[in-house]
């Protein structure tokens, strides 16, 4: 890849708030993660939400998913190992 590619989704859900993420670097390495938070308007103070009840997982692009997006092809299932 000549740039750096970068796909981000936010979804509210019942649960919360799930943001999924894709950074492809220049040098052809990069990574997905998955991070769910609560909303803030659940809870009294925005820094104590950011803290307490973020996770985020994350996980390396392996070679194969790296070319399969550069080549703007749909991968079915690309987060289930960031669950």
């Amino acid at each position: 890849m000549k740039e750096n590619y970068k796909s981000i989704e936010e979804k509210m859900t019942s649960n919360g708030c799930v943001i999924r993420k894709v950074i492809i670097y220049k040098n052809g390495k990069g990574y997905k993660s998955i991070t769910s938070h609560c909303p803030s308007k659940h809870n009294k103070s925005v820094k104590k939400t950011s803290k307490t009840n973020r996770k985020t997982i994350r996980k390396p692009l392996t070679d194969c998913e790296i070319q399969q997006i550069s080549k703007r092809k749909f991968i079915q299932n690309l987060f289930h190992d960031c669950k």
